[in-house]
């Protein structure tokens, strides 16, 4: 149903295999995220990072540009999961479904995205920065519209 995701053969040119196994252990260890320690040990940006991830994985890779060119779906992952789950439901605008995710070696995320999400989709692998920005935007959304709630109510009131 859904497009398969390669478990990651680590053969990419820009990104060597040891240097790879040493950011996941690093991860392991003190929480912090794998695709941002490949960008501080690899001297590669962030685009070329995901780019050379994604392709080791065989999914799409969601740059900033191609998130600008996409709209959260929070109808098939609503924000507070996906901001639990560190991904991203997102359509193109043909409305074709990407999943984004920053941890492509999270089984457990795979195997929940392929057990709750029904429709067609693609897997993406986004940059934790641009994920975060992502939502932050959002959620700054919800509260901006959470602050108008109660002015509406009393214009309501008052008009009464």
């Amino acid at each position: 149903m859904n497009l398969p995701l390669e478990a990651g053969v680590f053969t990419s040119l820009a990104i060597p295999a040891k240097l790879i196994a040493e950011a996941r252990a690093e991860s392991a260890a003190s929480g912090r995220r794998v695709l941002e320690i490949l960008e501080e040990r690899s001297n590669q940006g962030r685009v070329e990072i995901v780019t050379a991830i994604a392709a080791s994985f065989g999914c799409r890779s969601i740059t900033p540009a191609a998130l600008a060119q996409m709209s959260p779906a929070f109808d098939v992952i609503p924000y507070a999961e996906a901001a639990s789950r560190d991904c991203v439901a997102l359509r193109d605008k043909q409305g074709s479904l990407t999943i984004a995710y920053c941890d492509p070696w999270s089984s457990t995320l795979r195997a929940w995205g392929e057990e709750r999400i029904r429709s067609k989709f693609a897997w993406g692998l986004v940059h934790p920065a641009d994920l975060i920005a992502l939502l932050a935007k959002h959620e700054e959304s919800l509260t901006a519209l959470e602050g108008l709630a109660p002015e509406a109510e009393g214009t309501q009131a008052k008009s009464r």
